[in-house]
C-alpha cells in the first residue's frame, strides 16, 4: 500500500470512530431520555457536570494521547487557593530559618567545606551561581585554601542575623514549604584581622523545608538568586533590622 493509500486508510478510519463515538453519545442520551419520560414524565436538561463529564469522556475516547494539561476540565487554580497545611506559625518558622543560616554562617567560619554543605538542600544545589553540589563544594574550598595559602581566613560576617523572612506553604508547582530570606552579611578574607574584602554585602537565601527542617537551596550575595521571592503577602512579620555599612578600608 502507498503512504497516500495508507493515509487516506487512517484518515477514514479515524472518522468512522468520531461518527461512531458521537452516534453512540447521542444513542445513549435519547435512551436517557425515554426512561426519564416513563419515570418522571418529563425530559431534564444535562447539568453542568453532566455536561463537563461527558466532554471528559469524549476528549478521552477520540484524543487518548493528549497531555492532561490541554484536556478542558483541568482548571487553572489560583496560588493561594491550593496551599495546603495550618496557618503559619512565623515566630516558629523564621526561628528555624535563622538557625539553619547560624548553622551555615558557623560552618563557613571554622572554613568546614562539609559542614557548610550540610545545610544545603543537595537537590540543585546554587551557591553563587555554582548549580550543583560538586561544583559549589570546589567553589568553596578553593576560597578556604587560598586563603589560608595566604596566610589568612575565609569568613562570614560581621553577623548571622537575617533581616526579613518570605515564607509560603505548599502548593500546586512547590509541593513543599519554601522561604526567602535576607542579612546585611557576607563573605570576606580576614588576614591578622585586616578584611580584604569587608563584610558590607546582602546575603539572599531560598529555603525549603524538607524533613521538618529549612534548607538552604540557593545563597547569593551579588544579587537575588532565581527562586528567591519577596512578595509583601508572604513577609513574616518582623521588624527589619538597621544596618550601617562598614567603610571599605579599615
Amino acid at each position: 500500500m502507498s503512504k497516500k493509500g495508507v493515509s487516506r486508510f487512517f484518515i477514514t478510519v479515524g472518522s468512522m470512530i468520531v461518527l461512531f463515538a458521537f452516534n453512540f453519545i447521542n444513542l445513549n442520551l435519547i435512551g436517557c431520555g425515554a426512561d426519564e419520560a416513563e419515570t418522571e414524565s418529563g425530559t431534564e436538561q444535562l447539568t453542568d457536570e453532566e455536561q463537563k463529564n461527558l466532554i471528559r469522556f469524549v476528549e478521552y475516547v477520540l484524543f487518548p494521547t493528549t497531555p492532561y494539561i490541554d484536556k478542558s476540565w483541568v482548571e487553572i487554580v489560583p496560588e493561594e487557593e491550593v496551599a495546603e497545611g495550618e496557618p503559619i506559625d512565623f515566630a516558629a518558622e523564621t526561628a528555624a530559618i535563622q538557625q539553619t543560616f547560624n548553622e551555615f554562617y558557623n560552618a563557613y567560619n571554622i572554613n568546614s567545606a562539609r559542614a557548610v554543605l550540610e545545610t544545603f538542600w543537595s537537590r540543585g544545589i546554587r551557591f553563587q551561581g555554582k548549580l550543583s553540589k560538586a561544583t559549589a563544594r570546589s567553589y568553596i574550598e578553593t576560597r578556604f585554601v587560598e586563603a589560608k595559602r595566604g596566610g589568612g581566613k575565609a569568613a562570614w560576617g560581621p553577623t548571622p542575623e537575617l533581616a526579613a523572612f518570605y515564607i509560603r506553604r505548599a502548593y500546586v508547582q512547590a509541593p513543599y514549604p519554601e522561604a526567602s530570606a535576607y542579612g546585611f552579611n557576607g563573605p570576606s578574607v580576614s588576614f591578622d584581622g585586616d578584611d580584604v574584602n569587608p563584610f558590607n554585602a546582602i546575603t539572599y537565601l531560598y529555603l525549603v523545608k524538607q524533613g521538618g527542617r529549612w534548607l538552604i537551596n540557593q545563597l547569593s550575595t551579588v544579587s537575588p538568586p532565581q527562586k528567591y521571592f519577596d512578595d509583601p503577602e508572604y513577609e513574616a512579620p518582623l521588624t527589619t533590622i538597621e544596618w550601617t555599612p562598614l567603610p571599605a578600608n579599615r
